[in-house]
Order: structure tokens, then C-alpha cells, then sequence
């Protein structure tokens, strides 16, 4: 996933706790970036709707920037963003910005 973030048009959605797929799931239209049946985040299927209909949409993390040094099974350690993902989650805000 770094190798791809450097791209301008990769785009990524990471979702907070252990859920793995949401697209084949009922949760798909009730969870958000903040973890699954969590209204706190971005809707994961208001976004999906933004990329197929061609609008902008930036890339979303759920949390603070640390390290990505693991995660419990529970999901409850997972509430971060990898640090390395920071400099593309900044420019897409910025992006967004200039557009607006």
C-alpha cells in the first residue's frame, strides 16, 4: 500500500477495529471510519458513492498518527492512523481545500 500512495489518483479508506470486509456486509451502509455500526467517522458508503460517481474524494483514517507497531485481536488498539500514511492524508486535505 506505501508503494501506491505516492500515485495521485490512489485513494484509501482504513476503517478503525477487526472487521475486514464491508462491501459483501449489511455494515457497509452502517459503518464509518470509526468502526463498524459507529456514526462518528465517514460513512464508508457515502464515500464508496463519491469514487464511482467521479467526485473528489480525499483518503480517510480513522485516529491519531503513531506507529504501526500491531493491534490487539479486539480491535481496540487499532484506533490510529500508520504514520507513514500521513503525508498522503495531508494532501489529499489539502486538495480538497483548494477545490472548494
Amino acid at each position: 500500500m506505501m508503494d501506491l500512495a505516492e500515485y495521485a489518483n490512489f485513494k484509501l479508506f482504513l476503517v478503525s477495529g477487526n472487521q475486514h470486509c464491508f462491501t459483501d456486509s449489511d455494515v457497509f451502509f452502517t459503518s464509518t471510519s470509526a468502526g463498524v455500526n459507529d456514526t462518528s467517522g465517514v460513512p464508508i458508503d457515502k464515500w464508496v458513492a463519491k469514487v464511482i460517481n467521479h467526485e473528489p474524494a480525499q483518503s480517510v483514517c480513522y485516529g491519531v498518527f503513531a506507529s504501526a507497531t500491531g493491534g490487539g485481536s479486539d480491535g481496540a488498539d487499532f484506533d490510529f492512523c500508520d504514520i507513514r500514511l500521513a503525508a498522503r492524508l495531508k494532501d489529499d486535505e489539502a486538495k480538497e481545500e483548494e477545490e472548494e
